[in-house]
C-alpha cells in the first residue's frame, strides 16, 4: 500500500502544475455549458467564498470520477458507453496493529463475480505507520455521493468479518483509530449487496463520435492500477481533437515532479547526513516519503522559520509542513491539512491540543476569526464520529 495516497494523488497534480496546467482547489463543478450542440465549459461554484462563475473551454474532459455521469446528464444527449447502475461504499479501517511486517489477505462468506475466482470476497491486512490498515468492504449505497461517510454499523460489520476470519485478532470498536470510505462505480445489472460486483473496466469517451455532441471527453477510471494508461488515451484524443498531433503523451515515461529519484535509498541516506544536525531520522524518512525532491525546500523553509519542530509529541509532522501546506499546497481548511496534505488526522486523532495548534498557524495564514477556526476545528472533529 502507498504511504499517502493522497499525497501521490497531490504529486500528480503538482506535476501538472509543473507543466503549466492551471489549478484550482475546492472548485464545484454545477454542470456543464451547452452551445450549439457542443459543450463550451461548465458553470462552476467556490465552495470557499460562494461565488459561482463560468468557465469557458475549446475542450472539456470530465474526469470526475464518481460524478461523471451526474455532471454530464446536464447535457441530455450526453451517454457513457456503459451506464452506472449503481455505487458501491469500500471502508477501511486503521487499528492497532496486528502484524508488523507481513501483509495478510483474508476470505469472508461474501461473494465475488467473475469467471474466476480466489473463493470468497477477500480482504487485506497491512503494516502501515505502526498501525494495520484493514480493507475493503463492499456496501451497496444509495445516497447522495457528497453525502457519503463511513457509519456505526460499516465498522461493526466489517469488524464481525475480520473476527471471524482471524479470530485472534479480538478487535473491538476501541482498535478503531480511524476509518475511511470510497465509492467506486458499478455497470452491474442487478447490484447485491452480498457479492462484489467492482470492475477494472475504464471508459474514454469522445462524444462527438459516440452522440454528436462535440467540445468534450469523458475518462472514467477507477484503480490507481490504470490511471496512468487512462490519462494517456483521454490525453491523446484531446490532442487530436485541438489539432495537436506533434507530440504523444509522455506519461509512460515521465516520472513525477518530486519524485524523480533514482535510487531512493541513496537519496534517503544523503538527507539523513545532511539533515542530522536539525532533524531526527526517523522525521527525516517521514519527509522524504511525503516530499521526494521537496525535502530539500522544505528543511530550508523551516530553518528560516524556525518550524523545524513536530506539530505533535508522537506524530512525525512538522510546523513547517503546515505553512507549506497553505502557501504551496493550495491547503484551504482544517480538513484539507490533517487528512489531504500531511497524516496527522489518517492514524487517529491527533489530539484536541494538536487541532488547536494547526487551527493556529493556519487561521494566522488564512484570516481565520474565532467563529471560522472554530468551524474548521468541528469539521475535523465530526471525522471521527461514526453514527
Amino acid at each position: 500500500h502507498m504511504h499517502s495516497s493522497e499525497r501521490m494523488t497531490l504529486a500528480v497534480i503538482k506535476s501538472a502544475a509543473r507543466h503549466g496546467a492551471e489549478v484550482a482547489n475546492h472548485l464545484q463543478v454545477d454542470g456543464l455549458l451547452g452551445e450549439a450542440g457542443r459543450v463550451v465549459g461548465a458553470q462552476v461554484t467556490d465552495r470557499i467564498h460562494g461565488d459561482s462563475f463560468a468557465i469557458r473551454a475549446r475542450l472539456t474532459v470530465n474526469a470526475a470520477g464518481p460524478y461523471v455521469q451526474g455532471i454530464n446528464e446536464s447535457v441530455p444527449q450526453l451517454r457513457l458507453k456503459e451506464r452506472l447502475t449503481g455505487f458501491s461504499k469500500g471502508v477501511h479501517l486503521v487499528v492497532r496493529q496486528l502484524e508488523p511486517e507481513y501483509a495478510l489477505a483474508l476470505t469472508t462468506g461474501k461473494k465475488i463475480e467473475g469467471i474466476v475466482s480466489r473463493g470468497g470476497r477477500h480482504f487485506f491486512i497491512i503494516p502501515w505507520r505502526g498501525c494495520s490498515l484493514i480493507g475493503t468492504t463492499n456496501v451497496p449505497f444509495n445516497g447522495q455521493l457528497d453525502e457519503v461517510r463511513v457509519t456505526a454499523r460499516d465498522i461493526d460489520d466489517f469488524l464481525v468479518d475480520i473476527n471471524d476470519a482471524l479470530p485472534e485478532a479480538h478487535l473491538t470498536r476501541d482498535d478503531v483509530r480511524y476509518s475511511f470510505c470510497g465509492i467506486y462505480p458499478l455497470i452491474a445489472s442487478e447490484v447485491r449487496a452480498d457479492t462484489y460486483q467492482g470492475t477494472g473496466e475504464y471508459q474514454v469517451i469522445d462524444h462527438a463520435q459516440a452522440n454528436g455532441v462535440d467540445g468534450i471527453i469523458t475518462a472514467l477510471g477507477a484503480k490507481y492500477t490504470t490511471a496512468r494508461r487512462v490519462a494517456e488515451r483521454a490525453v491523446d484524443l484531446a490532442a487530436t481533437r485541438l489539432g495537436r498531433t506533434g507530440a504523444a503523451c509522455r506519461t509512460t515515461v515521465e516520472r513525477l515532479a518530486e519524485g524523480a529519484i533514482d535510487d531512493i535509498e541513496t537519496f534517503r541516506q544523503d538527507c539523513r547526513r545532511r539533515y542530522r544536525e536539525d532533524l531526527e531520522p526517523a522525521i527525516i524518512d517521514e519527509l522524504v516519503r511525503n516530499h521526494g525532491l521537496g525535502v530539500h525546500e522544505l528543511v530550508e523553509m523551516g530553518r528560516e522559520r524556525d518550524l523545524l519542530h513536530p506539530v505533535a509529541p508522537d506524530r512525525l509532522t512538522l510546523a513547517v509542513e503546515v505553512e507549506h501546506a497553505v502557501q504551496s499546497e493550495m491547503a484551504l481548511t482544517l480538513d484539507d491539512l490533517l487528512f489531504r496534505r500531511t497524516g496527522l488526522g489518517t492514524i487517529g486523532h491527533p489530539g484536541e491540543a494538536v487541532v488547536a495548534r494547526c487551527a493556529d498557524l493556519m487561521g494566522a495564514l488564512l484570516g481565520w476569526d474565532a467563529a471560522e477556526r472554530a468551524r474548521q476545528i468541528e469539521i475535523v472533529a465530526d471525522r471521527y464520529a461514526y453514527r
